[in-house]
C-alpha cells in the first residue's frame, strides 16, 4: 500500500512539472500574440492615415471598415492561439488526470479490500470457539432470567451427555449461553442457541463427538449442531448448498457440503 502512495506521489510530482511547463508555454504564446497585435494595429493605423487623404464624405464609411477588419484580424489570432493551448494543454493534461486518477482509484480499491479481509478475520476469530445449537426447545418461563437457566442446564446436560459417551468435554468449558434474534412466542420454530465455549480445543471435541448424538436419550436426537459463522460465509455456505442440491436432483449422485468453514467442498455420494 505504501508502495502505491508513493508512486501516486511521483506522479502527482510529474504532473505538476506539466502544469508549469504548459503554464510557460501559454505566457510565451500571449506575448507573442500581444507582438503579432502591435503588428496589426501599426499596419491598420498606415492604412488609416492613407485612408484619411480621402475626399469628404468617404472618410468615416473606410474607417468603419478598417476597424472592423482590425477586429476581424485580432479575433482570428485569438483564436489560433485558443486552438494551439486546447491541443498543448487540454489532452496532455487530461490524459495525466485520467492517469493519476486511475491509480488512486486503484489504491482505494487495494485498501477497501484489505480493510474488509482484516475486519472478516477478526469476527472469525471472535466466533472460533462458539457453537450453534438448532432446535433446542425454548423455556415458557415469564421471566427471562428463568428462560436463561433452563437454556445454560440444557446445553450442560448435552455436554455432559457427550462426556459420558467418551467426548472427553467438560460442562465447565461453558463460558456463555444465550438465544439468537427476537423471542417470538407464535413463532414454530425455536431460536437459535449459541454457546461460547472456553477453548478451540473444547470446541474441537464437541463437533468430533456430533456422531454420538443419535445414541444419546431423546432429548438430544434431534439437535444440530454447527460454528458460529460470518455474514460472508453463511453466504458462501448457502451457495454451495443450493449447488449441491442442483447437482442432486437428478442422476446416481448424492451431493453434500463437508469441511471447515471457509474450507468447504462438495463431497459426492451414490445415491441409495
Amino acid at each position: 500500500m505504501e508502495t502505491e502512495l508513493k508512486v501516486n506521489k511521483t506522479e502527482c510530482g510529474k504532473l505538476n512539472d506539466r502544469v508549469e511547463k504548459l503554464e510557460s508555454l501559454m505566457q510565451h504564446q500571449r506575448k507573442e500574440t500581444d507582438n503579432e497585435l502591435s503588428k496589426v494595429r501599426a499596419t491598420v493605423e498606415g492604412i488609416n492615415s492613407s485612408v484619411r487623404g480621402m475626399v469628404g464624405t468617404t472618410v468615416d464609411e473606410v474607417e468603419k471598415k478598417v476597424v472592423s477588419l482590425k477586429d476581424i484580424m485580432e479575433q482570428q489570432l485569438r483564436d489560433e492561439l485558443g486552438d494551439t493551448l486546447r491541443k498543448e494543454f487540454t489532452t496532455p493534461m487530461n490524459d495525466e488526470f485520467v492517469g493519476v486518477s486511475r491509480k488512486i482509484d486503484e489504491s482505494k480499491k487495494r485498501l477497501d479490500e484489505i480493510v474488509s479481509a482484516n475486519a472478516e478475520q477478526v469476527d472469525i476469530e471472535s466466533r472460533r470457539n462458539n457453537i450453534i445449537l438448532y432446535r433446542v426447545p425454548e423455556s415458557s418461563q415469564v421471566l427471562a432470567d428463568e428462560r436463561h437457566k433452563e437454556d445454560v442446564s440444557y446445553c450442560e446436560e448435552l455436554l455432559i451427555a457427550l462426556s459420558q459417551a467418551g467426548s472427553g468435554v467438560d460442562p465447565e468449558d461453558i463460558k456463555k449461553v444465550f438465544r439468537l434474534g427476537k423471542r417470538d412466542m407464535e413463532a414454530e420454530t425455536p431460536r437459535p442457541l449459541l454457546v461460547q465455549l472456553s477453548s478451540m480445543t473444547a470446541k474441537n471435541l464437541v463437533m468430533a463427538s456430533l456422531y454420538k448424538l443419535k445414541s444419546l436419550s431423546d432429548k438430544f436426537k434431534d439437535v444440530i449442531v454447527g460454528h458460529d459463522l460470518t455474514k460472508k460465509q453463511r453466504q458462501e455456505c448457502k451457495a454451495l448448498v443450493s449447488e449441491a442440491k442442483i447437482k442432486s436432483a437428478s442422476g446416481d449422485w448424492i451431493y453434500k457440503v463437508r469441511g471447515l468453514p471457509g474450507h468447504w467442498k462438495l463431497v459426492q455420494q451414490r445415491r441409495q
